[in-house]
C-alpha cells in the first residue's frame, strides 16, 4: 500500500516527531510504501497575514 504521511510540527525533537518516526518505520516495516510531507520543512507559514485571510 501507498501511505502519504503529513507532518506539522515545528520542534523536530518532540513527542510528536517521535510518534512520526514510529509509525513511518512500522509502516515501512510491513512493507508499505510511505512518503513523508513536512510543512515546515516545506516553508508553511501556519499564520496567514491579511492578503492570506481575504484569499
Amino acid at each position: 500500500m501507498r501511505v502519504l504521511r503529513v507532518y506539522c510540527h515545528p520542534l523536530e525533537g518532540s513527542f510528536a516527531a517521535a510518534l512520526r518516526d514510529h509509525a513511518l518505520r512500522s509502516l515501512r516495516a510491513c512493507g508499505h510504501e510511505v512518503e513523508l510531507v513536512d510543512l515546515y520543512r516545506a516553508g508553511l507559514d501556519p499564520v496567514p497575514g491579511a492578503d492570506g485571510r481575504r484569499t
